[in-house]
């Protein structure tokens, strides 16, 4: 944190969010292995939808402020829901990871 700090990183925009969201991430997978029989919880998983999770933020303040145009920015839809959109899609990426692939029940 000291050198992300000396060299004039932005830890409230950037390294905060994206630990908060990579949390929430890791809770929400670690909720549904404890719920739902297919998938598997180990460090590869957390640790997977932790990094994917946890990128979405920052990238999505990257996003609007650099890449994507005013026009686009502005807009209400975006500004209310565009960067839930983001994070709900790369943490069903990561999600996607630890879905275990073996056939449940009486399919044969």
């Amino acid at each position: 944190m000291t050198v992300l700090t000396a060299i004039s990183f932005d830890f409230d925009k950037y390294i905060f969010p994206g630990l908060l969201s990579g949390f929430a991430g890791a809770l929400i997978l670690g909720i549904n292995g404890l719920l739902i029989d297919n998938v598997k919880l180990n460090p590869k998983t957390l640790l997977s939808t932790f990094i994917i999770a946890g990128l979405s933020l920052p990238v999505w303040i990257f996003l609007t402020e650099q890449i994507f145009p005013d026009s686009i920015v502005k807009l209400e839809l975006v500004r209310q829901f565009g960067m839930f959109h983001f994070w709900m899609v790369l943490m069903t990426l990561g999600f996607s990871f630890s879905i275990d692939e073996k056939p449940t029940g009486n399919n044969s």
